[in-house]
């Protein structure tokens, strides 16, 4: 009986698995996640995307010059062409992933766990966005693009033309501010120019 044998040659399976885990996680930030990371964890974590990224594309390069792993034949048009796979089309996926995860999910999870709770009052306005399917509603806040801030049209017909102040029970730390919910919305003042 034949066992399967761990490889340098199949590293980029390891690879794909990992960036699957890694796909999974960002689409939990993105979608889930309540958090706003500080600017200074957003550059930092780019800095350190971009570094993993060419750290890894030099690895696999020491590799196949070692004769240690060679471009799979299912991956065709990287045999033909892979200095541009490896230097514009890979890292316009592979970068931003982990990018997403360090500046997101993994703040969010810290933050989330060991961060400070705090009573949070931000101002507000309620904004329509479009998008190629549909139109959504939220309010704009500091703590830009967040789900817990989407509304509904109701709620934006309700509060569109008025500035507004948002009361949030937030959790703290110094990667950045995870909002566990809106507590009290109040109206400040008319804003007849917003609609």
């Amino acid at each position: 009986m034949s066992h399967y044998k761990i490889t340098k040659y199949y590293y980029h399976y390891y690879v794909l698995v990992c960036l699957f885990f890694l796909s999974i996680s960002a689409a939990i930030y993105i979608f889930k996640g309540n958090f706003s990371p500080t600017l200074t964890v957003k550059f930092v974590a780019l800095v350190i995307a971009s570094f993993f990224y060419v750290l890894l594309m030099l690895y696999f390069l020491n590799l196949k010059m070692n004769q240690e792993w060679v471009i799979p034949r299912q991956w065709r048009r990287v045999q033909m062409q892979p200095r541009l796979h490896v230097l514009v089309i890979f890292p316009l996926f592979i970068i931003p992933l982990l990018w997403l995860n360090l500046a997101g999910t993994l703040p969010m999870l810290w933050t989330y766990m060991v961060g400070q709770p705090q009573i949070v009052e931000t101002s507000a306005t309620a904004v329509k966005k479009r998008s190629r399917n549909a139109d959504f509603y939220s309010f704009q806040t500091v703590y830009a693009g967040i789900p817990i801030f989407r509304i509904t049209l109701n709620e934006y017909e309700a509060y569109k033309n008025y500035h507004l102040k948002l009361k949030l029970i937030t959790r703290q730390s110094h990667f950045g501010t995870y909002i566990l919910s809106i507590d009290e919305i109040q109206i400040t003042t008319q804003n007849l120019t917003n609609k």
